[in-house]
């Protein structure tokens, strides 16, 4: 992992990124779901790269939510 991925990750609150999960084939993925949907639909990424950092946007009001 480069040193400016371990920077960003360091930068932003466990709270505002979503975890990347291995898939049972190895394969890193992601699922990412709109919490103001009814249906509660979901999206599943497959094949993320080691340094991929995947952020909940919606969480982030202000750089507070952010930053610790």
């Amino acid at each position: 992992m480069s040193e400016d991925i371990r920077i960003l990750r360091a930068m932003i609150r466990d709270a505002a990124r979503v975890s990347i999960k291995e898939n049972p084939y190895g394969r890193r993925q992601v699922t990412l779901a709109e919490p103001q949907d009814p249906e509660g639909r979901k999206v599943t990424i497959t094949g993320l790269p080691d340094d991929a950092v995947v952020i909940k946007c919606y969480v982030l009001r202000n750089s507070r939510d952010i930053v610790p």
